[in-house]
């Protein structure tokens, strides 16, 4: 995480790695949403944004914040093949 860390879905477990990441001074890139309505809101000291900024930073790792195992691997299998993400560089929360 050199370069720093993309959360994936901006939810109640955003919110709690947000605050462990910034305490740590890990840098925060982005956090984005596929649901519209969350764009805009702000986290900390970030916009939620669309997924597609992550086109920006191809070799940053990305941590889907995901609960359900079926929607995370939906999510893993869509960085792959539509931003083309490593899939050494998804991580789960």
């Amino acid at each position: 995480m050199k370069d720093g860390l993309i959360i994936y879905a901006a939810g109640r477990r955003c919110v709690e790695l947000y605050k462990v990441l910034t305490n740590l001074n890990i840098n925060i890139l982005l956090i984005v949403d596929s649901d519209k309505n969350k764009w805009g809101m702000k986290i900390g000291n970030i916009f939620v944004d669309s997924p597609e900024k992550i086109k920006k930073y191809r070799y940053a790792k990305v941590c889907i914040t995901i609960a359900d195992n079926s929607i995370f691997n939906d999510i893993k299998k869509m960085l792959q093949e539509k931003y083309d993400i490593n899939k050494e560089n998804i991580i789960s929360y």
